[in-house]
């Protein structure tokens, strides 16, 4: 469970292409993009050690639930609900430019390409909004939702890209093993995190009921 979580982490990975097109000098990606997921696997690891350290196996999510109620934690919580705002639209953007793309809104006049930009991006995020207010455990639907895409989004689609424009034959069969072994590492852990996905919306279900009894 902790490693599919650990997994979740770098779900981040699916905007780089378009951080990577975005960039005014794209050959320094390779090294920016490993520094940079150094230092989240470095930060994960201290405070995944350390929470669990203090709290073992009675630490929650988001871990701020176990700290004391005083202002350091409210702090803490406010970083973390600005972080959101900020990072989530990121991933609502892929889902825009698909659309606008398929519209050909680049073709239009930049004042009407602007009207329509707003418009399609708002309105997915009322979309969203409307569908979290409708669906009952919602949270635990985006997990169900996560467990399933993660393991395509961030080990097979990854790898099999990879492998595909590198070529078979320009890989050795030590980098195969490796990408291989990867891939399985990715989906018995994402495995593991989807039955236990499935269990806690079993569970919601019953006490749910037994709430509306």
């Amino acid at each position: 469970m902790a490693l599919s979580s650990v997994t979740f982490a770098y779900l981040g990975t699916t905007i780089v292409p378009h951080i990577e097109g975005g960039m005014r000098r794209p050959e320094k990606f390779s090294g920016i993009f490993g520094s940079a997921l150094a230092a989240i696997a470095a930060i994960y690891v201290v405070i995944a050690a350390t929470g669990y350290w203090a709290y073992g196996d009675q630490t929650r999510s988001p871990i701020t639930q176990n700290f004391p109620k005083l202002w350091p934690t409210t702090v803490a919580n406010i970083s973390m609900t600005i972080h959101i705002l900020f990072s989530g639209p990121l991933y609502l953007v892929q889902m825009a430019l698909e659309i606008e793309d398929g519209l050909a809104i680049a073709k239009k006049s930049p004042r009407a390409e602007r009207i329509w930009r707003l418009s399609i991006r708002a309105g997915l995020a009322l979309v969203i909004l409307a569908i979290s207010e409708a669906i009952p455990f919602f949270d635990d639907v985006i997990s169900l939702i996560g467990a399933l895409t993660n393991p395509v989004l961030i080990y097979l689609a990854p790898i099999a890209c990879y492998v595909k424009l590198r070529g078979w034959r320009n890989c050795s069969k030590v980098l195969l093993l490796g990408l291989a072994l990867l891939l399985v590492f990715g989906m018995t852990v994402s495995g593991f995190g989807l039955v236990q996905t499935i269990m806690d919306i079993v569970e919601s279900f019953k006490n749910g009921k037994q709430s509306a009894r």
